[in-house]
């Protein structure tokens, strides 16, 4: 498998390394095998004590030592602001709403956040969904915390995955651009499990330490990397996302609207033109059962790819169809060379057809949730109209 498309990411914590003066010869192993992103836990001892966290200087050390890699810092601080101006190299800065609550929370994000320097809202188990949810929009990072804040080795709380598919469903349905991290007791085995929830980045440190040899960490780094995904246009999105849960490799669907003109349009925008959006369907596959290739190539000769905005009895700008992807979470190398693979499939499934293929293949400017009563709209409503024959 390579990284292209890849969505999911293991970030390896530190904070139990004994010697953070030579962290770089670690940090080195990891990314010779697969993991390359670095979560760094830093203490002030009044609002997390471990005297194991990470200094500005040590995290300055790490960065100039060590190969290229992303760098996520953890603040478990009371005043965030005196440690951020220190250390905005890195690319990724998290810090406690318990610290510091709403007001000043929104005052640093809208402050210090870069186009470089992404920041982070870190909450503790006790903190509700409901406490930081106006303040989501504002940060590209939630840091969810599965266990305390400060101490290494503890048990990840199961309850957790509840919070995290609360705040996964309000970015969906407000096409943000935020990304979820968990922190806390996991291991291996919750892989699945969180990142099926919504988690982006799951980090691990006490496991990672315990079993650092290659093979295990490229056996680790694989159970991230399978995770991929691509969003598919093809007329009407309940019988599109019926005939993609049962591809091989499918993991998640989500049914909505893409590349809109208006913010968070509903279904009816679409049917009375009030919005440019089409209906699409996010798809989360194993790539390690099936490919890119594989799955353009099916969804062209499943669907018409010759209909200029109309798909079987469905018609309208709506049901126009076309293949797009998230660019904002690739490198614009990673970015053509998607947009190649793809275009390299649509010219071998020309031949197949005597008209020219007309899908759209465009990278993905926004998506919004469409209404609950769309999901799995097919499964709720056997019998139902599709256009599919599945």
């Amino acid at each position: 498998m390579n990284n292209i498309g890849q969505i999911k990411f293991i970030n390896s914590s530190l904070l139990d390394l004994e010697n953070k003066e030579n962290a770089y010869i670690f940090i080195n192993k990891l990314i010779e095998n697969g993991i390359k992103n670095i979560h760094y836990d830093v203490m002030d001892q009044k609002f997390a004590k471990n005297t194991k966290s990470f200094t500005i200087e040590e995290i300055k050390l790490a960065y100039q030592k060590s190969n290229s890699h992303t760098m996520d810092v953890h603040l478990m601080v009371e005043d965030p602001q005196k440690w951020i101006k220190e250390l905005d190299f890195v690319n990724y800065i998290s810090f406690h709403y318990e610290a510091i609550g709403y007001k000043k929370a929104l005052e640093i994000v809208q402050t210090y956040q870069t186009d470089k320097l992404k920041l982070g809202l870190a909450i503790n188990p006790s903190t509700s969904f409901e406490e930081i949810k106006d303040l989501i929009k504002e940060f590209k990072l939630i840091l969810i915390m599965s266990v305390q804040a400060g101490q290494g080795g503890q048990s990840f709380q199961p309850q957790i995955i509840d919070k995290i598919v609360q705040i996964k469903q309000y970015i969906l349905e407000n096409s943000l651009d935020t990304k979820i991290m968990i922190d806390g007791g996991i291991k291996k085995d919750l892989l699945d499990k969180v990142f099926f929830a919504g988690v982006d980045f799951a980090v691990m440190g006490s496991y990672i330490l315990n079993n650092s040899d290659s093979e295990s960490l490229k056996s680790l780094n694989s159970l991230s990397l399978k995770w991929k995904e691509i969003y598919l246009a093809g007329g009407c999105f309940w019988g599109m996302q019926a005939w993609l849960k049962i591809q091989k490799g499918a993991i998640k669907t989500w049914v909505g609207y893409a590349n809109s003109d208006i913010i968070k349009p509903l279904y009816q925008d679409l049917i009375h033109k009030r919005s440019k959006a089409v209906e699409t369907v996010q798809f989360i596959y194993d790539s390690s059962q099936t490919s890119l290739n594989q799955i353009v190539n099916n969804f062209l000769l499943t669907i018409d790819p010759t209909s200029v905005n109309f798909q079987a009895h469905d018609v309208g700008i709506q049901y126009r169809n076309g293949i797009y992807w998230n660019h904002n979470n690739f490198s614009e190398n990673d970015n053509n060379e998607m947009k190649q693979e793809i275009l390299k499939t649509i010219n071998k499934v020309q031949n197949n057809y005597q008209k020219p293929i007309v899908t759209e293949v465009l990278n993905l400017d926004n998506f919004y949730l469409a209404e609950e009563y769309h999901q799995d709209y097919l499964d709720k409503n056997p019998g139902a109209y599709c256009h599919i024959k599945l």
